[in-house]
């Protein structure tokens, strides 16, 4: 269950998200961040990154931190068997393509997930990026 002060926090943000002060739209910004990070305390992957996407991206850093949350929810997927799940949200954290590091593990571990479902024509080296990858 959602803790009440998130909600009303993230609520706050829907509302004041529209605003041209430059101050105010760096405040408001932190929002979705504060939020993923109460969500990444308790180990709730899937309630940071909802709280992430809505949020539009608005910063690098929600960038940032949106690739990593993806990426270590993927892998907890992956290590629980789940490799089809585990593939949808490797694509979400290469789909940001910030940290390069995390891009190369990301797709290292999505051909991994092909392969423990025996799906190796999607391991395809020539196009493994390109084509199956994104």
């Amino acid at each position: 269950m959602k803790k009440l002060y998130l909600i009303f926090l993230f609520l706050f943000f829907l509302g004041c998200s529209n605003t041209n002060n430059p101050i105010e739209m760096k405040q408001v910004g932190l929002i979705p961040q504060t939020i993923a990070l109460d969500y990444l305390n308790t180990n709730n992957y899937d309630e940071a990154i909802e709280a992430l996407e809505k949020s539009n991206f608005s910063d690098l850093n929600v960038k940032n931190q949106y690739q990593k949350i993806c990426f270590h929810r993927a892998v907890q997927l992956f290590n629980d068997g789940f490799y089809d799940q585990a593939i949808i949200y490797f694509k979400k954290s290469s789909s940001v393509k910030l940290i390069n590091d995390l891009l190369t593990q990301t797709y290292y571990w999505i051909a991994e997930s092909y392969y423990n479902l025996n799906m190796f024509q999607k391991i395809n080296t020539k196009n493994h990026k390109k084509e199956n990858l994104l």
